[in-house]
């Protein structure tokens, strides 16, 4: 980040990044990005293994978590710019995702039969993400 994108706070010498008024951080598609790069090779690897199965069940769960992470970034970025933020609104934001996630991953293992494993293993590919995306902001 260069100086002009960073606001002062008072005489505290702390800065903080602009807010963003539409869209997500940069640092939430940078983190949606890193995890769909990483999906391509656990996808391969577990293709080329013969465990096709296992191979779409992390396609689907991190197809999921991608979009389960964009929603979420998402509500944060309307919660930090509105001036007054309804409480109630945003808690129902939060459920309604929350339902929606769980109904996703349901309908991909219980009626698609994805291997559970497979999605748990896609599900968890924004974590990874998440650190690989902070340690770039720290050392590019």
């Amino acid at each position: 980040m260069t100086d002009k994108d960073e606001i002062a706070l008072g005489d505290s010498g702390e800065k903080l990044p602009p807010p963003v008024t539409r869209g997500l951080p940069r640092g939430a598609g940078r983190v949606a990005g890193l995890s769909t790069l990483l999906l391509v090779p656990a996808v391969a690897a577990f293709w080329l293994m013969d465990r096709q199965d296992t191979a779409v069940g992390i396609l689907g769960g991190g197809v999921v978590a991608i979009v389960n992470f964009w929603f979420l970034a998402r509500i944060v970025v309307l919660a930090t710019t509105a001036e007054a933020v309804d409480l109630g609104s945003m808690m129902g934001r939060l459920f309604a995702k929350f339902l929606v996630l769980g109904g996703s991953l349901g309908f991909l293992v219980l009626v698609l039969h994805l291997d559970g494993f497979g999605v748990l293993l896609g599900v968890g590919v924004v974590f990874p993400a998440i650190v690989l995306a902070s340690l770039m902001d720290v050392l590019i």
